[in-house]
């Protein structure tokens, strides 16, 4: 219920009462961090990673090819990673968080948006990896 439908429904009070301390403590917490800033930059973010896999499908779609275009020696040398997702699931990850947003939810919703939407994923047999926490550490590293 929301705050409108609480107060019509007396069970929200005009004021709430509390200590000077609480109160201080709680208003320096939400002084250290703007979560309304943290949460736009991250959907900024996530825009951005979104259109650089449209530009990189569209690089595909063209066919060009990059077999001609040398490495440098650094990342050659690097070894590969043991990967625990694959790209095209990478892929799915991105665009599920960039329709779902569970980032943007309220303080203490967040897991359960996550935890929604990794239940898309465990419908999909070839998905591992399907609980909340695993999804949303996944799409961080994303970033």
């Amino acid at each position: 219920m929301g705050k409108a439908a609480l107060k019509r429904s007396g069970l929200l009070p005009e004021t709430v009462a509390c200590g000077r301390e609480v109160f201080d403590a709680g208003c320096s917490l939400m002084s250290q961090h703007d979560l309304e800033k943290v949460m736009h930059d991250l959907a900024v973010e996530t825009a951005a990673e979104l259109e650089m896999i449209d530009i990189f499908s569209a690089i595909e779609s063209l066919g060009i090819n990059d077999e001609d275009v040398e490495a440098p020696a650094a990342l050659m040398s690097t070894p590969v990673k043991r990967r625990n997702y694959t790209e095209e699931q990478d892929l799915m990850l991105l665009r599920q968080v960039a329709l779902d947003m569970p980032f943007l939810e309220r303080r203490g919703l967040i897991m359960d948006k996550w935890g929604s939407l990794a239940a898309v994923f465990a419908a999909r047999m070839d998905f591992g990896r399907p609980d909340c926490k695993k999804a949303c550490n996944r799409f961080s590293a994303l970033l």
